[in-house]
C-alpha cells in the first residue's frame, strides 16, 4: 500500500510532480456504462476523488468531489484507446491493456492538457492497469510549467 504524505512544508516538496497538475491511483468501472470512478487522486491543492461521465462520443466530463480541485468539471476531448494486448503486467481477471489518452477541451481551467491512463479490461469493466496513474499533465508553456516553450 502506497501513501502520499500530506506533510509537505518542511521540504516544501509538492504533492504531485512538477509537470503534473493532477494524478489518481484508482480509475475503474463499466466498459460500457457510466460513470468511471477516480480514487485517490492528488493535486497541489490536496486529496480527492472525482468520477467521470460520458457526454458524447470521444468525449467525458471529470467532476471532482468537493471540495478536491473546488468540485468542478473538466471536458475531457478526443478520448482514444490504444489495445496493447495481454501479458503485460494486467492481472489475470483483466487480462488485456489499454492505453487511453485525451485532451482537456478549451476554455477551461488546465485547457489543452493531455490526460493519460493505462487500464487493463476482461470486456465487461476495467480496472487502472497496477502500478500505474491517472494523469493530468501539465501542457507544455502551461501556467506553472517548469519547462515552458522557448
Amino acid at each position: 500500500m502506497s501513501y502520499v504524505s500530506t506533510d509537505h512544508s518542511a521540504a516544501g516538496d509538492p504533492l504531485v510532480p512538477e509537470d503534473v497538475w493532477v494524478q489518481c491511483t484508482g480509475f475503474c468501472g463499466p466498459t460500457t456504462e457510466w460513470p468511471h470512478f477516480l480514487t485517490g487522486c492528488t493535486s497541489r491543492s490536496g486529496q480527492g476523488s472525482g468520477e467521470t461521465d460520458r457526454t458524447a462520443p470521444r468525449t467525458e466530463t471529470i467532476t471532482w468531489g468537493a471540495p478536491f480541485e473546488g468540485g468542478q468539471s473538466l471536458r475531457l476531448t478526443n478520448i482514444q484507446n490504444q489495445v496493447v494486448g495481454t501479458e503485460t503486467g494486467c492481472p489475470a481477471s483483466h487480462p488485456v491493456e489499454v492505453q487511453v489518452s485525451g485532451t482537456l477541451a478549451d476554455d477551461q481551467q488546465y485547457e489543452g492538457c493531455p490526460v493519460t491512463a493505462t487500464i487493463c479490461t476482461n470486456g465487461s469493466d476495467f480496472i487502472l492497469k497496477p502500478g500505474t496513474l491517472f494523469v493530468i499533465h501539465k501542457a507544455l508553456g502551461s501556467s506553472g510549467d517548469p519547462n515552458p516553450p522557448t
